[in-house]
């Protein structure tokens, strides 16, 4: 492992250039998001602890069953959210250039996203959703207000940006990402105008479709096969990878087989790929990440962090770091490693770290 890594150092101090040539078009939420913890017991001090594990809190709410209760929570912080803007921060600081469309606030961009505006090109469509996140040690529970969200559809789009720009955005971008296909009502319209209006007229080749899907457990069976169904035609045109986490992968594989998955996680990610052959199926949980293509898997370790600073957005770090090793030219291997790293200095640090930092951070691992 620390070989590997070396390695991988190496290759990133000699590509150092790669990155601001780069283009990625992302879309389409966008959230304002709420980072809470949830409050157990105070002291006389009004010293709160919290609830550490979604497994203990759901044994507290049972033991509670029949009867009326309260829950304080403690504010952390007050963020920008959604898919769509997080993997797009982390893609800048590492220096991608990167094109946002989506839900920004309309028709003018809300304050909390200046960040964003100053460092991409950004289109907005919409005002953002709202989130509530209930962070624990071992997870997070995400309430979402969708708002204006449940109403994007593709004609929108298509008014509000114009088709020509649409062509131009995804005509001069390396890397298309589609992310938070399950929380948005319209999703599956806007791939099919993708697919139809735009990406025919898109020209030159080694182009990606990256999708995360997010959690998909409130989407029926059909809604899921269509989805799936459309992802696989992108591949006319670009390469196409498919992340997912432990829970949105037990949901594909139920509806590709119509069974439960009853082994393994490590090994649902074969089954799915045999049914997709994409060009890249991603599986990543807290403990390791796998990648898998039509002819071999490759599996890496994360970098475990045991006192997370910030969980939401860990996995939209992740991504982001996968897409910008994907532009790096790294192989599947080392594109893990690097998505590992990414998502842990993020969890570490509580924000989306600059290639120095997770190249210093690869560092330290083998130090």
């Amino acid at each position: 492992m620390k070989d590997s890594i070396a390695a991988l150092i190496h290759q990133l101090q000699n590509k150092e250039t790669i990155l601001p040539q780069k283009k990625v078009a992302a879309g389409f939420d966008g959230f304002i998001d709420a980072i809470v913890r949830i409050i157990k017991t105070k002291d006389d001090a009004q010293q709160p602890s919290f609830f550490s594990s979604t497994g203990e809190l759901g044994n507290y709410i049972t033991a509670k069953a029949g009867s009326s209760f309260g829950l304080e929570l403690e504010p952390l912080q007050e963020k920008i959210g959604g898919n769509m803007p997080i993997t797009a921060k982390a893609l800048y600081n590492v220096g991608v250039q990167v094109n946002c469309i989506g839900a920004l606030g309309y028709p003018s961009i809300h304050p909390l996203f200046k960040e964003l505006v100053d460092n991409c090109r950004c289109y907005s469509l919409a005002e953002p959703g709202t989130a509530t996140a209930l962070e624990f040690d071992d997870g997070k529970i995400i309430l979402s207000q969708m708002k204006q969200l449940n109403h994007l559809q593709w004609k929108a789009i298509k008014e509000i940006i114009g088709i020509e720009t649409l062509i131009s955005i995804y005509e001069t971008s390396d890397v298309y990402a589609l992310l938070n296909w399950s929380e948005l009502a319209a999703a599956t319209g806007i791939w099919k105008g993708l697919l139809e209006d735009v990406l025919p007229h898109c020209t030159g080749e080694g182009k990606t479709a990256f999708f995360d899907l997010c959690d998909c457990s409130t989407r029926a069976d059909n809604d899921v096969y269509e989805m799936l169904s459309l992802l696989q035609q992108f591949s006319k045109y670009c390469n196409v990878v498919l992340s997912l986490n432990k829970n949105e992968s037990r949901r594909i594989y139920e509806v590709l087989y119509h069974e439960p998955w009853n082994g393994y996680i490590e090994d649902i990610g074969t089954p799915i790929q045999a049914k997709l052959q994409i060009t890249t199926l991603i599986l990543h949980t807290a403990a390791f990440s796998i990648g898998y293509t039509t002819a071999s898997a490759y599996k890496a370790t994360t970098f475990f962090i045991e006192q997370p600073a910030l969980l939401t957005g860990a996995g939209d770090n992740f991504n982001a770091g996968f897409m910008a090793a994907t532009l790096y030219g790294l192989s599947l291997a080392e594109c893990l490693v690097f998505a590992n790293a990414t998502a842990s200095l993020y969890m570490q640090k509580g924000f989306s770290a600059t290639l120095q930092e997770i190249t210093a951070f690869l560092t330290d691992q083998i130090n």
